[in-house]
């Protein structure tokens, strides 16, 4: 992450498990590249291949896991079928709380377990003591190269990212995404 980022949890979990240095999404918007994700496919694809293939999930689930997931994971009811989710619901509510009470029940048992974290999500949340920790007026970045639109992809500046801010719309939106970002260590660490 971001050295300016306070992240101790996903820190230590990155130095526990296995990191990846240069992984990059799909797509720069959650659904499609969550689908990708889940599906094997690349964003694009029709419905009816996503329909007629095996997802990640439930390959986890015809092997003989448990397969569970807690807060957004699937986008709709029909990708929540098609992982093989018993259960379709997108509360934030107590995520740590489930997630404990789902490893107690299957501390026996192999499983995959989905966990939708969406405080990084555009509309940023973020608790109080973690905005306290990013004053917009001390964000600062690099300058980007002048050409940095010509190297990349166009779809890479769509939604979001598309939008010309000022510095201190900029300063603002990066401050709120590492609160987020912070709020969310948070809660890997209470899991």
């Amino acid at each position: 992450g971001h050295p300016a980022v306070k992240s101790p949890h996903i820190d230590k979990l990155a130095q526990r498990g296995v990191r990846f240095d240069r992984a990059y999404t799909q797509y720069p918007i959650c659904n499609p590249s969550r689908t990708s994700f889940l599906s094997g496919y690349r964003p694009g694809k029709g419905p009816n291949i996503l329909r007629d293939t095996t997802w990640l999930p439930m390959h986890f689930l015809k092997s003989g896991y448990v397969v569970g997931t807690i807060a957004k994971v699937a986008h709709t009811p029909e990708m929540a079928r098609l992982c093989g989710f018993e259960e379709y619901k997108k509360s934030n509510k107590d995520i740590a709380a489930k997630v404990r009470d789902f490893l107690a029940e299957n501390k026996k048992k192999p499983f995959f377990l989905g966990i939708g974290l969406s405080q990084t999500h555009p509309g940023y949340q973020s608790l109080p003591q973690f905005r306290k920790l990013y004053p917009p007026e001390k964000i600062t970045w690099e300058k980007e190269p002048p050409d940095i639109r010509a190297k990349v992809p166009p779809v890479a500046f769509e939604g979001f990212l598309n939008q010309n801010l000022d510095d201190a719309a900029r300063r603002k939106h990066i401050a709120s995404y590492w609160a987020a970002v912070s709020t969310l260590d948070s809660y890997v660490g209470a899991i």
